[in-house]
């Protein structure tokens, strides 16, 4: 719809483009957090969101627990468009484990199974794929549990979804096709 006003959230990097109209204390699920968290922070300082995220990756989840270090910090830095960014580039006075829920997990189509992702050849690179391709290491894969979006709801007790972000690195597919068999649908997907 032409008509549609869109407001980008997060860095040109990290962040995504939503529609913002009605958005009142949105539930956010973010699958696939890397070491950018422009997007999931600005949601819950623009929006009062509650925000999930899902990622199974090891430095993944050592990038949130850093930012959790800093709960509550206001922000020091500008954020940058490098893929990485500072703890203390972000607004965390309004940020806690209440609003900014860390699961260490992978989304998928089946819960509670182990999937295989692989390592990308260059070290800088943070994020994992499903797909074996040319430039991801074929060898000693990371065995990441699985969660499902039913589970998801159920575990969380989530009456609505406003928003799905998916940036999962070849999971996309095989996920949107199990969300969209739930009888509560996303008000918004975002896939990269």
């Amino acid at each position: 719809k032409k008509n549609i006003n869109l407001t980008k959230i997060g860095t040109i990097y990290g962040g995504y483009d939503i529609i913002n109209q009605n958005l009142s204390k949105p539930v956010v699920l973010s699958c696939g957090l890397g070491e950018d968290a422009s997007f999931d922070v600005d949601m819950v300082n623009k929006f009062n969101a509650k925000v999930i995220i899902l990622d199974p990756t090891p430095r993944s989840k050592t990038y949130y627990n850093k930012l959790k270090e800093n709960f509550g910090n206001p922000k020091i830095d500008d954020y940058n468009e490098s893929g990485y960014l500072q703890p203390n580039c972000y607004d965390l006075r309004k940020i806690n484990s209440n609003n900014l829920i860390f699961v260490d997990k992978a989304i998928w189509s089946k819960n509670n199974i182990e999937l295989n992702l692989y390592y990308p050849k260059q070290g800088s690179h943070v994020s994992l794929s499903i797909n074996k391709k040319p430039n991801y290491l074929q060898n000693n894969p990371f065995k990441a549990k699985t969660i499902n979006y039913e589970k998801i709801i159920d575990q969380y007790e989530l009456k609505k979804i406003d928003i799905l972000k998916l940036d999962v690195e070849g999971a996309e597919i095989e996920t949107l096709k199990s969300v969209l068999k739930n009888n509560i649908l996303p008000g918004q997907i975002l896939v990269e």
